[in-house]
Order: C-alpha cells, then sequence, then structure tokens
C-alpha cells in the first residue's frame, strides 16, 4: 500500500514577510495480519492439558462454564485439569499486545 503525503509550512515573521515551503514524500508499507494461534490436546480430558501456541503467550485464565476462575497466571504449555470436577471450562490466553483467543475444555471423570 503506498500513500503520497504533502506538507506545506508558511512561516511569517515580525516584519510580516512570509515563507512557504513544500515537501512530498511517498510512503510504502506493507499491512501484516495477526499471525496468532492456538491449539490444544486432549479434550475431552482426566489430566493434562497441552497449549501450543506459534507465538509465546503471556497470561492465561481458565474459567468454569459457571463463570468461576479456576486458574489464573502465567500461560504455560501444559496444564493439568485433573484437580477439576468434570464440567466445561473456557481457556483464554492472552499475548503481551492484547491480543486473546478462548477454546473449550471438557473435563471428565
Amino acid at each position: 500500500t503506498a500513500h503520497y503525503n504533502v506538507v506545506t509550512a508558511v512561516g511569517t515573521d515580525d516584519d510580516g514577510t512570509t515563507d512557504t515551503a513544500t515537501d512530498d514524500e511517498t510512503v510504502t508499507f506493507d499491512d501484516v495480519l495477526p499471525d496468532i494461534s492456538i491449539s490444544k490436546t486432549a479434550s475431552p480430558t482426566s489430566g493434562t492439558v497441552h497449549f501450543d501456541c506459534n507465538v509465546p503467550a503471556s497470561h492465561m485464565t481458565v474459567i468454569s462454564y459457571m463463570g468461576q476462575r479456576v486458574y489464573e497466571g502465567h500461560a504455560v504449555s501444559e496444564w493439568n485439569a485433573g484437580t477439576l470436577p468434570a464440567g466445561v471450562y473456557y481457556v483464554e490466553v492472552e499475548w503481551s499486545d492484547g491480543e486473546r483467543a478462548t477454546r473449550t475444555l471438557v473435563v471428565q471423570p
């Protein structure tokens, strides 16, 4: 994508004399789409869940279907869901730039 920018500056001194200057430049840049993804293994599970993020995540939250936060802290690549009661949970992973992804996790006895 290219944009043509033109800037014109006008200055006036104490005697009322003005001067004008113009500059232009074409600015080119490539649009970059976010390339963040997360996948998980072992759902349904009664033990360890593995998370694979192509960009290192900074924060992870696990929320029960009732809205209770059962884990909140640093993102990890393995997480033990074996201590949770059976049910549906939501795993939200957040990156340092604020991007988030949510996955469903089913825990069975």
